[in-house]
C-alpha cells in the first residue's frame, strides 16, 4: 500500500508542477491578447471542463480509474505542446480545451481511487489524512512550479512550456505503475441513469448539499481569481521572479497545512465557516484599502484553501455511497465551473476598476455562503 500511495502522491506533484502557470496571464498579454481575449481563454478553459467533468466522472466510476489518471497525463502533456507550436490565440484555446479535458479526467477520479484503496485495505477511515497528503503534493507541485517558472521565465518562456508539457506525460507514465483497482459499477447497468442517482445525492443530502454550494459559490471564485495572482502582484510591482516566490512560498505553506487538515475532521463544519469568513474578509477589505500590509493576511489564502478544499472533500467521500463516489465528486467539481460566469464579471470589474476591485468582488462573494452552510450544518 506504501509503494501505491508514493506513487500517487508523485502523480499529484507532476499534474500541477506546471512552470508556465507562473506567467501564464502575462505571457498571453505579452503575445498581444487583449483583457477580453484573456478573459475568453479562460472562460473556454471553465467551459471545456463544465462540459467533461459529469461524463469523465461517470466514466471513472463506470469504466477505468487508472486508464482515466493515465489519460489526464497524456491530454495535459499535449496541451502544452500546442502552446509550443501555434503561439496565437486559437493554439491556446486548444490547449486549454485539452487542459481543461485533462482537469476533467483526473478530477473525482484521484479521490474515489485513493478512497477505494483504503478501503480495500481496511483504512477507509484514513481518508482524510491520506487525501490531505495528497493535496499537499498539488501545492507543493504549484508552489515549486511557480518558483521555478518565475525565476527561469527571465530567461526563456518556450523552456516553460516546454517542462510543463513534459510533466504531464511524465504523469502518465507514473500513472501506468500503480495497481488495476475492480470496478465499482456493474457493466449491465446504464452509466447515465448514475448520473441521476448522484444528483438525488447530492440536492437530498444536507451536507452533499452544503458542500455542493461551497463549490459554486467559494470553489468557483478562488478557482477563477487562483488564476491572476500574477496580474495582481505585478500592480503591486512585483518582479516575475518575486511574484513567483511568493506565490510559490504560499503555496508550499499550503502543503504543510493542508497535510494536516485531518486533524479538524471531528470540527469539519465551524473549521470550513471560519476558513470562509477569513478568506471573504481578506480579499474583500485588501480590495478597498489596498497596502502591502496585506502581503502577510494574503500569504495564508493558500493554506485555508488547502485545508477549506480537504474538508470539503472528507464530506464527499463520506456521504457518498461507495459505487457513486466518483461521480459525486466531479458533481461538486462540475459546480466550481460556473465560475466562468462571475469570471465574465472580474474581467469588467477589473477593467473598469483595477484588479484590486476584481479580487474584492471575489471576497464579497465568498462571504454570501456562510448563511447557507451555517443554516444547512446547523444542529449536527
Amino acid at each position: 500500500m506504501k509503494r501505491t500511495l508514493i506513487l500517487l502522491s508523485a502523480y499529484q506533484f507532476l499534474l500541477e508542477f506546471i512552470t508556465i502557470y507562473a506567467i501564464e496571464k502575462l505571457f498571453f498579454l505579452d503575445s498581444g491578447l487583449s483583457i477580453f481575449q484573456v478573459s475568453i481563454l479562460n472562460a473556454v478553459w471553465g467551459l471545456s471542463t463544465l462540459l467533461f467533468e459529469i461524463p469523465t466522472g461517470v466514466l471513472a466510476d463506470y469504466w477505468d480509474r487508472k486508464k482515466m489518471l493515465t489519460s489526464s497525463g497524456i491530454l495535459l502533456g499535449f496541451g502544452y505542446l500546442l502552446w509550443l507550436i501555434f503561439p496565437s490565440f486559437w493554439g491556446f484555446l486548444l490547449g486549454l480545451i485539452l487542459r481543461g479535458l485533462s482537469l476533467s479526467f483526473s478530477s473525482g477520479t484521484l479521490q474515489a481511487y485513493l478512497y477505494d484503496h483504503l478501503s480495500q485495505n481496511g483504512e477507509a477511515e484514513q481518508f482524510e489524512k491520506r487525501w490531505g497528503r495528497l493535496k499537499a503534493m498539488y501545492f507543493v507541485g504549484t508552489g515549486l512550479g511557480w518558483i521555478v517558472g518565475g525565476i527561469l521565465s527571465e530567461y526563456s518562456t518556450q523552456l516553460l512550456i516546454v517542462l510543463s508539457s513534459l510533466t504531464g506525460f511524465l504523469a502518465a507514465l507514473v500513472s501506468l505503475l500503480l495497481p488495476q483497482l475492480p470496478k465499482t459499477l456493474k457493466v449491465e447497468e446504464h452509466p447515465f441513469a448514475f448520473l441521476k442517482i448522484g444528483l438525488k445525492f447530492s440536492l437530498q443530502n444536507r451536507f452533499l448539499l452544503s458542500s455542493l454550494l461551497f463549490s459554486l459559490i467559494v470553489w468557483s471564485s478562488w478557482f477563477v481569481l487562483d488564476e491572476y495572482w500574477n496580474v495582481y502582484l505585478q500592480w503591486y510591482g512585483l518582479s516575475n521572479a518575486h511574484f513567483g516566490l511568493f506565490v510559490g512560498s504560499a503555496s508550499l505553506m499550503g502543503a504543510v497545512v493542508g497535510s494536516f487538515a485531518h486533524r479538524l475532521r471531528k470540527r469539519v463544519e465551524p473549521s470550513i465557516g471560519v476558513g470562509v469568513t477569513f478568506l471573504g474578509l481578506t480579499l474583500l477589505l485588501s480590495g478597498f484599502f489596498p497596502s502591502p500590509l496585506w502581503f502577510f493576511p494574503l500569504f495564508f489564502l493558500e493554506s485555508v484553501m488547502a485545508t477549506l478544499l480537504v474538508l470539503q472533500e472528507s464530506v464527499v467521500q463520506h456521504h457518498a455511497p461507495e459505487s457513486h463516489r466518483a461521480t459525486l465528486a466531479s458533481i461538486q467539481s462540475l459546480v466550481k465551473e460556473f465560475g466562468i460566469v462571475s469570471g465574465f464579471v472580474f474581467a469588467y470589474v477589473w477593467q473598469s476598476f483595477g484588479i484590486q476591485m476584481g479580487f474584492a468582488f471575489f471576497g464579497g462573494l465568498m462571504l454570501l455562503y456562510l448563511p447557507f452552510h451555517f443554516f444547512l450544518n446547523a444542529g449536527k
